[in-house]
């Protein structure tokens, strides 16, 4: 009984997450910009062999939690433009970055998805507050436990109450 509370409780927390951020791509996306989705999130590997960029970033469009080694690119897109990320990703300038693509370029193709991709969230209506969906997981889990605690323990003390109800 308790095992398939127990399970039950899993299924439904895993039902209502959505924590699998690879899921899928929104519909809206273009080809270029799903093509990029999938390189950032190393779905697709980098022909060159280069690192997924969501093991250092992090973008607030997509589910999963990325890198914090670099900075958050939600607004990349705004600060710098197609030309500025397209020189960026050709040359990288940045010391961490340096030496993990510098034996292994990003080709133009995987430039136009990750650029595709950075425009699509920088886009104000996709990016949605983490710790609102943070916030509400846990208490979703907090009230599950409760639930679960007060079942299990519903009759824990009944005997001990008999007994000094008898001597009293």
């Amino acid at each position: 009984m308790i095992s398939k509370l127990f399970s039950g409780i899993i299924i439904m927390l895993v039902a209502l997450s959505e924590l699998n951020a690879f899921a899928g791509v929104p519909p809206a996306l273009s080809e270029a910009a799903t093509a990029g989705i999938r390189l950032f999130t190393g779905q697709k590997p980098f022909e060159n062999g280069g690192a997924a960029c969501i093991s250092c970033h992090s973008v607030n469009s997509i589910k999963a939690v990325g890198g914090s080694l670099g900075p958050n690119l939600t607004a990349v897109y705004k600060q710098l433009g197609k030309n500025g990320l397209n020189i960026v990703l050709k040359s990288i300038p940045f010391p961490t970055m340096k030496p993990i693509y510098q034996n292994r370029p990003i080709t133009e193709k995987e430039k136009t998805g990750l650029i595709s991709f950075l425009r699509y969230s920088s886009k104000p209506e996709i990016n949605r507050n983490k710790g609102q969906d943070l916030f509400m997981y846990a208490a979703a889990v907090f009230a599950i436990l409760i639930i679960f605690m007060s079942i299990i323990w519903r009759n824990r003390l009944s005997g001990v109450r008999r007994t000094l109800i008898k001597k009293a």
